[in-house]
């Protein structure tokens, strides 16, 4: 069953407009992805900024890192550009809800942290080693994508589809607009009732070349 819910996700093009997620519903699959995604040492060194319907302002500010960003990453290819800009991005546009994952500090650590700590732990999740957070980010980052993987799953199970987005401009001077963002963004995901997929708008010919490296070319066993 879990490999049938994970297999429906496709990348979407287009959202259906209107509101079409109870707010509680997704706030609820939320609460369900924190309980059960896994973190080195109870920290979970992120947020999750949820970014609804009422702020269309606030997503057209996130959609440009990522439109910057696909000029950015297209133009050291020597050869010349054919393409707009990626439909998967601009479904940010038209997304019901953009969620944003940014790194976190932990100013309020648990019991347990704190006996870690008193135990000779050094933890860079923890406010007090602020100045060595870009040393954690590779944690923050996997950790990220398991509590993103979680949110997609369960919004499968409600009839909701996601996206993900990591080629945007971390840097952009945009994100200064948005008063919420305090750190680094590292994923963008839209989230809605698909109308249009990715494979919708490809020919016959163009899905065939479309697939994965060989599960062998990925998978390895050793011994």
């Amino acid at each position: 069953m879990i490999f049938d819910t994970l297999d429906k996700w496709k990348f979407v093009h287009k959202f259906k407009p209107g509101l079409n997620i109870d707010r509680e519903v997704l706030k609820n699959i939320l609460w369900q992805a924190w309980k059960t995604t896994p973190s080195k040492n109870s920290f979970m060194p992120y947020s999750v900024h949820v970014i609804g319907p009422e702020e269309p302002e606030f997503k057209k500010i996130v959609y440009s890192t990522a439109s910057e960003q696909e000029f950015i990453s297209n133009s050291r290819n020597n050869n010349e550009n054919q393409w707009e800009v990626n439909p998967c991005k601009t479904s940010i546009l038209n997304a019901e809800y953009v969620i944003v994952f940014t790194s976190r500090v932990e100013y309020k650590p648990s019991l347990w942290q704190l006996h870690l700590h008193r135990g000779g732990c050094y933890m860079d999740a923890w406010a007090m080693y602020e100045d060595n957070l870009d040393d954690y980010l590779p944690t923050i980052h996997v950790e990220v994508g398991l509590f993103a993987r979680a949110v997609s799953a369960l919004c499968l199970e409600n009839g909701i589809d996601s996206s993900y987005i990591i080629s945007f401009d971390r840097k952009s001077e945009q994100w200064k607009k948005l008063p919420f963002i305090k750190k680094e963004p590292c994923l963008i995901m839209p989230i809605g009732v698909g109308e249009i997929y990715r494979r919708d708008e490809m020919s016959e010919e163009h899905k065939e070349w479309d697939v994965k490296p060989d599960f062998e070319r990925v998978v390895n066993f050793h011994g």
